[in-house]
């Protein structure tokens, strides 16, 4: 009997270690236990499961898709969402294939940075898993459109890495207006922005990461767009951090946006 006792013991202690286990595994791919209230699932050509959370707005108002950079996720710019949608705006806040909830064993970015120690390597894998964002974001695009009256507008929020996939909608989709925050594009992305500056775009750069603040200067300065708007911080903090440490920056970027969708 004692046997028996001692190898229930032995066995409940191993089902809770695997229960932790299963946890944490979770926690570092993102993957929360309780489904968001608001969230959606969108399925790719592909068959990949793209999670995002869809903010119904008031009937004939405009649409906003938020992407988020690539050191987060669709949690970190809550913020800005919540108060679009407090204005009564259709939203969508989209978890990019390998970020947040929209992971998979072969699509993970925790993964990629677990497994991959050389730089050139992991930019080479991030490349690979980014490299199918255009699809997605025009899933998410067409999402919201169909969400919207025929005469309503979608405008962009893209920070960090993703604003490359904002110029890229941008120019197949029509959008109404974008929100650059510390952009990070390449020579070619910066070239095709150019074919769109007629686009009322708000940048917005913090001016000791010099990479981002170089582009969102650039950008700026190409923009014909008379409503346009630049707003530079102090300090190196990028994407969300930005959102974070600045407690009037969402509701800034989302009185921007609200302007122009009037």
């Amino acid at each position: 009997m004692l046997f028996i006792c001692r190898l229930v013991l032995i066995s409940c202690f191993n089902i809770v270690l695997l229960s932790f286990s299963v946890q944490a595994q979770q926690a570092e791919e993102g993957i929360q236990t309780k489904i968001p209230e608001n969230e959606i699932t969108l399925t790719t050509a592909d068959k990949f499961t793209l999670k995002a959370d869809y903010y119904p707005g008031k009937e004939k108002s405009d649409g906003f898709l938020l992407l988020h950079d690539c050191h987060s996720d669709r949690k970190a710019y809550q913020a800005v969402a919540q108060q679009l949608t407090d204005d009564g705006y259709h939203v969508l806040s989209l978890d990019l294939r390998g970020f947040g909830r929209s992971v998979s064993p072969k699509f993970s970015h925790s993964t990629i940075k677990r497994q991959t120690k050389d730089i050139v390597l992991y930019q080479q894998k991030l490349a690979q898993l980014t490299s199918y964002w255009e699809q997605d974001t025009f899933l998410a695009y067409n999402f919201l459109r169909e969400k919207l009256d025929n005469k309503n507008n979608i405008s962009l929020l893209a920070s960090g890495c993703s604003a490359t996939f904002a110029i890229t909608t941008a120019e197949k989709m029509y959008v109404a207006n974008m929100v650059l925050l510390t952009p990070d594009m390449d020579f070619a992305a910066k070239e095709r922005y150019k074919n769109l500056n007629d686009i009322a775009s708000y940048f917005i750069g913090s001016i000791y990461h010099i990479a981002s603040y170089q582009t969102t200067k650039e950008l700026f300065e190409w923009n014909g767009h008379t409503r346009s708007k630049m707003l530079l911080f102090k300090g190196n903090n990028t994407n969300a951090q930005l959102i974070k440490k600045n407690a009037s920056l969402a509701k800034d970027i989302a009185h921007w946006l609200s302007e122009r969708a009037r």
